[in-house]
């Protein structure tokens, strides 16, 4: 099967990290921003950070587990 397969997995994880790791870059530019112009508070911004967070683990440890299959 194909996602079985530990190269593609491989693959996909690394995709998936450097997906995260862009999307976060991009994230924080504008919570700064958004921050500096009064958009939002510092809570919001703590909650939605964490949220990021909480997702991206899951869908890093959701890869992971089917890469040990």
């Amino acid at each position: 099967m194909l996602l079985t397969d530990s190269r593609n997995n491989d693959h996909l994880v690394c995709w998936i990290a450097i997906a995260l790791l862009v999307i976060s870059f991009t994230l924080g530019d504008a919570a700064i921003i958004a921050a500096c112009a009064s958009l939002i508070t510092i809570g919001q911004l703590v909650a939605c950070a964490v949220l990021f967070a909480l997702v991206s683990s899951g869908l890093l440890f959701t890869v992971w587990q089917m890469r040990r299959w």
